[in-house]
């Protein structure tokens, strides 16, 4: 999957970029700002909701559901994905660790 490249990305321009960025600003706290990227896969229904001038994009499905969820858990991990997102993944490589999610 490619997708996986901007999300180390994210994650690194959080770490090296903004939180430096900051704490340079900010000299007095020690705030550090950490980010969670949650992926799931299904079918999704989009819909432009909202006012005329002021419109925005909703996402309706699983995935979308799981993914926001799973963004809100702990930064111990920046990546989280789902079984369904692992089983497509083509590299050979195993850098995941399974965890019991209750939703």
């Amino acid at each position: 999957m490619k997708t996986m490249g901007w999300i180390t990305r994210a994650h690194l321009a959080v770490s090296q970029i903004v939180n430096p960025e900051l704490n340079s600003f900010y000299k007095s706290t020690t705030y550090e700002i950490k980010q969670v990227v949650g992926i799931d896969t299904c079918k999704l229904l989009v819909a432009t909701t909202g006012i005329r001038g002021s419109n925005d994009l909703m996402w309706v499905g699983k995935a979308a559901n799981h993914a926001a969820k799973m963004a809100a858990l702990s930064p111990q991990y920046p990546t989280r994905i789902t079984k369904g997102i692992y089983d497509k993944l083509s590299d050979t490589t195993n850098m995941w660790s399974s965890e019991i999610w209750k939703r």
